[in-house]
């Protein structure tokens, strides 16, 4: 059980940097069902590969996973073909992202707090696709500042820092998979995990604070 004083950290800190998938939207499986559905041609095998390694790699970017996808499938990396999944997979995904449920909570705290602290998004969602999607979910103007790929999550944290002048020590980073963890890490700003079924290796290897949701009554 995390303890009142750890989940401080986040009521307290003066800037917070929210990961989005799975942060502020209920749409991990929804893209490990999408990645899925690009290979099936592929076999049962292939997409359950597939959908796994999403899983377990949440933070990571479609640039990197999709090219990895297609050499699994044996498919020639053309920028061409490459181009094509990509597309595709960010037609399927955004609707759906933008359709998605909330995670609990995160909607009212935005709302709430985002006058009294600084919001920013650092996201492996592609940087056209996550300003699209937050414009239609009216809370673009909640944060300071939306980072998505191809800049990487510990290159975006620490500019971001330095770019607002924020202690590393103010701030926290809540996120649901290690490359979020690791680009706190890396910048030595405190995490608060929020726990899912697919960041289970990390609930139980790491001791981290973590949190269910944004209406945890110690937030």
């Amino acid at each position: 059980m995390t303890s009142k004083k750890e989940l401080k950290l986040f009521s307290n800190a003066s800037a917070i940097f929210f990961d989005f998938d799975g942060v502020i939207k209920d749409s991990v499986e929804i893209k490990s069902n999408i990645f899925g559905e690009l290979f099936k041609d592929f076999g049962v095998d292939l997409v359950q590969k597939v959908k796994k390694h999403n899983d377990n790699n949440g933070g990571i970017s479609r640039y990197e996973k999709i090219p990895m996808y297609m050499e699994w499938a044996g498919i020639a990396a053309s920028n061409e073909v490459l181009n094509k999944y990509l597309e595709e997979f960010s037609t399927l995904t955004m609707k759906k992202v933008i359709d998605s449920e909330w995670i609990p909570g995160v909607l009212p705290y935005l709302k709430k707090n985002y006058n009294r602290q600084l919001f920013f998004i650092l996201t492996a969602t592609p940087q056209e696709d996550i300003e699209i999607i937050t414009s239609e979910l009216k809370i673009k103007d909640f944060f300071i500042c939306i980072i998505g790929s191809p800049t990487k999550k510990s290159e975006a944290l620490q500019q971001l820092l330095n770019e607002n002048s924020i202690r590393a020590t103010s701030a926290v980073m809540i996120g649901d998979s290690y490359e979020d963890y690791d680009a706190a890490k890396f910048n030595s700003v405190p995490f608060i995990l929020k726990k899912n079924i697919q960041n289970k290796n990390l609930q139980k290897n790491y001791n981290l604070t973590m949190i269910e949701d944004f209406n945890d009554e110690q937030i």
